[in-house]
């Protein structure tokens, strides 16, 4: 019929019209039309349109000769279908053969993952697939192919989320998207982010059965996209040989996890058993477990009795982030009403945190630098593990997971755990029952060789005089024991300070015999004005009160008071060459000690000293000032103090006898001391009496020996008296040697 205009704009109103036919008409209407439809096999497969623009029309003859042309061309289409469909198929199925087969071969969960997207990918035409699989109430991402950006929230998304993958895994069916106005029609909630993400038209998601579900595969399409029985009928194949694979895979995974876990627990009893010492044994456990069980390891044990604990040890494959994990976790550690190791500690009870996210690293941290730093380690997820042994619970083994490596910990981690720090704490306990014993033998051994050394050094400060002698045996006693680089002893004098030993001290600083200030800004100078011990263990604990130490002395070191009562007579100051020591009670007992028995020798020589200087006044106050002039010989003295310059019973004299003969007397009071002088005091003017009323040597003896027997003390001694005379001299001893004769020449 005639084409007029109106039944131009009612065919153009029908759905389906080409844009560029349309164009093309309305620039050049046509005068008459005719449309037959393609028929085979008693179905329509398309239709067949004739148009004309000149004078001439269609008629009836034209339209039977147009269906005639459309009875063959149909069938000539239908065939045309039918071959390409078969090709299709055969190549489909030729392709499905060998997904199965690479499916077959795939061994683990993540190959099957990669093998079953690209198959999905190449038979669908799909731009981006991700693969899924079933874990507790949440589905949980295995890989990616085409995808792009991150996964976000869609890595572990939980069951009963409205959503394609969600919908097609709880209700065993695929679930199939066409376009945009399926997702506003379905999944209206969704549409936005599925737009933001680029997957706002077609979609696809495949539940994987075997028996029941056990992933899902997510499929996006680049456009819009109708789904014909071949789309279905692929997925529906690849689907079920996916799930095969899946199950497959991961039972086998389970049993290779079940024999890495033997293997692990048997390689952990043995580093446990090669270490002796409990921090020999941790770091050997921690480095076992890094990586392959977890990326980061710590372990705390308890300390003190208050309920305190120290980091005992951390490890992470990269050095920088084991030195930041051990500065985070050794400045702080979460209070037990909070999740971490301290709770563990105090409830017995594991953790287990499967998303340590930013929100937890906020609430677990105490200031932003530390927040900072936890964003550093970006930690994943972790299990806190008691270290429990003959009922008690004595430390925490952590494990983390963190970003880098990608894995994460859930229930079926737990038990495997569990056991290694089962095993890990009993080690650690039989360590430390083991070092306890050391220690005690050690402690033993190092009581009686304080013993000795304090017996030592008795001996040989009672043989000490002086000061000076006392300081340099304690000094040299106490660096060997102490294994100190230098010393110092002072002593208070006056209203200052006297240094004793300086001994590896720089002759600038401190050197033997130099004064001390006592307001001096040193610590020897602070420990005697106030008398408190001073142990500087680190560099800080010097220098929050004193000014850097002098290079080469390091800033470790001790000062203790020298007391006696109550009173502070002295310091002795120990130095270690190193910014840093700690100091062990035996350490400190030596120094005490040592600190204890210099006092005491201080003082005894102080006493001897004061004594022997009233004796030696005593003895020359009672000795001849001066010898008498004689006829009788020429007479000279020499007096010598004894040994260590101790005064007390030696004299000597001389004197005229009114005859002219000189009588002299040598005599020796046994002992030492002022009481020594004065007995020689009295021998000396017994002897002069009896010398002047003209008594001859012998009787002098005689009479002096009768006289001794009175006086106390004066028993034990000795004397020689000799009258000279004459040409001659005579004389007479008491236990004392006789005179030597000496001749000219």
């Amino acid at each position: 019929p005639e084409m007029t205009p109106e039944l131009l704009d009612e065919y153009f109103a029908a759905p389906g019209v080409d844009p560029e036919l349309e164009a093309a008409l309305r620039a050049r209407p046509p005068r008459s039309a005719a449309i037959v439809p393609l028929r085979a096999r008693g179905r329509s497969v398309g239709v067949l349109a004739l148009t004309t623009h000149g004078d001439a029309g269609l008629g009836e003859v034209d339209l039977r000769l147009l269906q005639e042309v459309g009875a063959r061309a149909g069938l000539a289409l239908a065939n045309a279908r039918l071959l390409a469909e078969t090709r299709l198929n055969a190549r489909r199925l030729r392709q499905l053969q060998e997904a199965t087969a690479a499916l077959s071969s795939a061994v683990s969960v993540e190959d099957v993952a990669a093998v079953l997207l690209a198959q999905v990918r190449g038979l669908l035409g799909a731009d981006a697939a991700t693969a899924y699989q079933v874990a507790g109430d949440e589905l949980v991402a295995l890989a990616r192919d085409g995808a792009r950006g991150e996964l976000g929230r869609w890595r572990r998304v939980p069951l009963d989320l409205a959503a394609p993958v969600t919908d097609a895994v709880r209700a065993r069916q695929p679930v199939w998207i066409a376009g945009r106005d399926e997702w506003r029609e379905r999944y209206p909630q969704l549409l936005d982010e599925a737009t933001a993400r680029g997957v706002d038209r077609a979609a696809a998601a495949l539940p994987l059965m075997a028996g029941g579900v056990v992933g899902a595969i997510a499929v996006t399409f680049p456009e819009e996209r109708r789904f014909v029985a071949a789309d279905r009928d692929t997925a529906r194949v690849l689907a079920e040989a996916g799930g095969q694979a899946l199950a497959r895979a991961r039972l086998q995974g389970a049993a290779e996890r079940e024999r890495e876990r033997a293997r692990l627990l048997a390689e952990v009893s043995l580093v446990l058993d090669s270490g002796s010492g409990v921090d020999e044994r941790l770091a050997r456990l921690a480095g076992l477990l890094v990586p392959r069980v977890a990326d980061l390891v710590t372990v705390r044990l308890a300390d003190g009795p208050e309920g305190g604990s120290r980091l005992a040890q951390v490890a992470h494959a990269d050095p920088r982030k084991a030195a930041l994990a051990e500065e985070l976790y050794g400045r702080y550690t979460a209070p037990p009403e909070r999740p971490g190791p301290a709770r563990v500690m105090l409830t017995g009870e594991p953790e287990l945190v499967t998303d340590a996210g930013e929100e937890m690293r906020r609430a677990y941290a105490p200031d932003a630098a530390f927040t900072d730093g936890l964003r550093r380690l970006a930690v994943t997820s972790y299990m806190s593990l008691p270290l429990r042994a003959r009922g008690a619970v004595f430390g925490a083994l952590t494990l983390m997971t963190t970003e880098e490596s990608g894995r994460r910990y859930d229930e079926g981690d737990l038990a495997p755990a569990l056991e290694v720090a089962r095993r890990a704490a009993l080690a650690i306990e039989n360590a430390r029952r083991y070092e306890g014993e050391q220690e005690a033998r050690a402690a033993a051994e190092r009581a009686r060789r304080r013993t000795e050394r304090l017996q030592r050094v008795t001996a040989a400060l009672a043989a000490a005089i002086t000061e000076e002698e006392v300081a340099r045996v304690v000094a040299a006693e106490a660096m060997d024991a102490l294994s100190a680089t230098a010393c110092a002893v002072v002593v208070r004098d006056g209203e200052g300070a006297r240094v004793l030993v300086a001994s590896g001290y720089p002759d600038d600083l401190l050197a033997p015999g130099s004064e001390l200030p006592l307001d001096s800004p040193f610590p020897l100078a602070a420990v005697l004005r106030g008398g408190e011990e001073l142990w500087f263990e680190r560099r800080t604990d010097w220098t929050r009160r004193f000014a850097p130490p002098s290079p080469g002395l390091g800033a470790a070191g001790v000062c203790v008071p020298l007391r006696m009562g109550e009173e502070t007579v002295g310091a002795i100051a120990f130095r270690f060459g190193e910014d840093e020591r700690r100091f062990a009670e035996s350490d400190r007992n030596v120094v005490r000690a040592m600190a204890g028995q210099c006092a005491q020798a201080l003082e005894r020589a102080r006493l001897y000293e004061s004594e022997r200087r009233a004796a030696e006044t005593l003895q020359r106050a009672l000795l001849p000032a001066e010898l008498p002039p004689s006829r009788a010989a020429r007479v000279e003295v020499r007096y010598l103090p004894a040994a260590g310059g101790r005064s007390g019973g030696d004299f000597y004299d001389a004197l005229t006898l009114p005859d002219g003969r000189l009588s002299v007397v040598v005599g020796d009071v046994v002992g030492h001391g002022t009481e020594a002088a004065a007995i020689m005091g009295q021998l000396r003017s017994a002897w002069r009496a009896f010398a002047l009323a003209g008594a001859g040597p012998a009787t002098v003896v005689r009479r002096l020996s009768h006289f001794a027997e009175r006086v106390d003390g004066a028993r034990v001694a000795t004397v020689a008296c000799a009258v000279v005379g004459d040409g001659s001299l005579r004389y007479a001893c008491a236990g004392h040697p006789p005179p030597l004769l000496r001749r000219p020449g």
